[in-house]
Parts: C-alpha cells; structure tokens; sequence
C-alpha cells in the first residue's frame, strides 16, 4: 500500500474535527457547495446562473405595485425597488403606471440574465409629459434606451467597461407628448439590424456592426446611471407601463401581442386604450 492511500487515526480524527466544524457555522448538511446560510432561510443558488424559471422574456415591469418591490414577473428575478419620488398608481396604459421625473427612478441589481445580451428587444408604452430630449427610459449600461433631440426613440449601445463600440440609432418619427405610444426596438445580430418600432409600425432600419460584452451593471429605469459611481442624469419625464426586456430579437408580429395588439394580414390591430 502506498504510503498516500493509509488511513491513519490522525487523519481520520482531523477530518471528522473540520467536517463537526463546519457544520457548526454554515448549517450545511448536504456536500454541495451552495448550501442554506447560517441561521436557516433558502439555498443559495450558484453564482452566475439565472433562475431555472427564466427564458427569453428578462424583464417584465406592469408597474401595477402601489407599495414596496417593483416585481419581475418574467421569472428571471430581477426585482426592482423605486425611490420615494416615483409617483405609483397613475393612469396606466393598461392599469396602472409609474409617474417618472427630476431623481425618480427604478433600480434592479445586475443579473446574469441581462449582463450579456446579444440579441434583444426592448419595448415599453410610454407617455411623454412634453418634448423634452434625451429623455431615459431604460439603462442597462450595455444600452440606453432614450428619447433623441426631437423626443424620438433612441438606442446607444455603449460597453466601455471592457469592451468598445458605441453607437446611437434614432427612429425619425417622435414620441407625441400627452398620450401614450407603444415603442419598441429590436437588436438581431444575426441580420446586424436594429429595427425601432412606433404604435407596432416598423419606422425605421438600421444595419449596425455589434459587439458587446458583459457589464454587470445595475438596470435603471426612468433615469441614466454613468461610469462606475452611477452617477444620475437624464430622467424621463412622464409615466412607463408595461417594459419588457427580451434576450432576443422580436419579429413585428411578436411586438404587437406583446402590446395587447392582434396581428392581422401582416399589420398590427392596436389594443383599445384610454390615454
């Protein structure tokens, strides 16, 4: 027997010693790593894996919640929580919305979910109070949802924690104040298209050469966290339903169920709504 292979009643004692141990301070019964933490509560679930309950839909914000989280409802956990100047309870494109404006916003912690995104699509109704420009309505830090100089949807797409390419794609026609617009804008890498899309209209279509890479940033919502200290500026000023947030690029007639809409004959039926 070699040397390495003997069970000596040292060793054994040691082992038995460290494993009493460690039981003592994690609470840990199984072998796994990943184990409950000290004082009960539910198991942690690995670093860097998202919720077996999250697919293509990321995020999924109805900003239906009178008080405390602003919850996920895509399954993939990305719960947000709003300041105390974000104005619950408006008058929602369906229900209830979310009154942006000055330093209110909505946070999410970073997420594997939506720290790499190649494909995606970004989508939300959206009721502007007045023409103001570079207006933010989402901001996951490997883009920018905004609205242009003329109150029309815009996309950065900015990684320069580790990677580069930065770019701004505007659609031409603009976001009317004082009623509500579905506007979406999807990034297919496949293609190298970004189509943005007003009311379910397809309104214009950029080519634009990709790179991304993970961030890990927080996602705000409703106003731009800059640079490593976040810092806040270009808020939006009216109310936001219903953002989604999907790890894929989606088609014109996947857009308009998105919205509530029906898709007919290759156009878009718009839901009924009340602005």
């Amino acid at each position: 027997m070699r040397k390495s292979e003997e069970n000596t009643p040292v060793a054994t004692t040691l082992i038995a010693a460290c494993a009493i141990v460690l039981l003592a301070l994690t609470g840990c019964t199984s072998q796994g790593f990943f184990c409950p933490p000290r004082g009960g509560g539910p198991s942690q679930s690995a670093p860097d894996a998202a919720p077996p309950t999250c697919g293509a839909l990321r995020v999924w914000y109805s900003f239906d919640e009178s008080v405390g989280p602003v919850i996920d409802q895509s399954g993939c956990g990305n719960h947000g929580m709003a300041t105390a100047s974000v104005a619950r309870d408006q008058p929602g494109a369906f229900g209830r919305s979310f009154h942006f404006g000055g330093s209110g916003f909505v946070e999410a912690p970073s997420s594997v979910s939506l720290g790499h995104l190649d494909a995606f699509t970004v989508e939300a109704w959206l009721y502007h109070d007045d023409n103001g420009w570079f207006d933010t309505i989402v901001d996951n830090y490997n883009f920018i949802f905004t609205t242009g100089s003329n109150s029309e949807p815009e996309l950065s797409l900015d990684d320069t924690l580790i990677c580069y390419g930065w770019g701004t794609y505007g659609a031409t026609p603009s976001l009317t104040p004082g009623s509500w617009h579905h506007a979406a804008v999807s990034v297919d890498p496949a293609t190298q298209e970004m189509v943005f899309y007003i009311d379910f209209s397809a309104v214009e279509t950029t080519m634009v050469d990709l790179a991304y890479c993970d961030s890990h940033q927080p996602l705000t919502v409703g106003i731009m966290a800059s640079g490593a200290s976040h810092t806040h500026s270009l808020p939006w000023n009216g109310r936001i339903d219903e953002l989604k947030i999907w790890g894929v690029a989606r088609s014109a007639a996947e857009i308009c169920g998105d919205g509530g809409g029906q898709w007919n004959n290759g156009l878009c039926e718009p839901p009924p709504r009340c602005d």
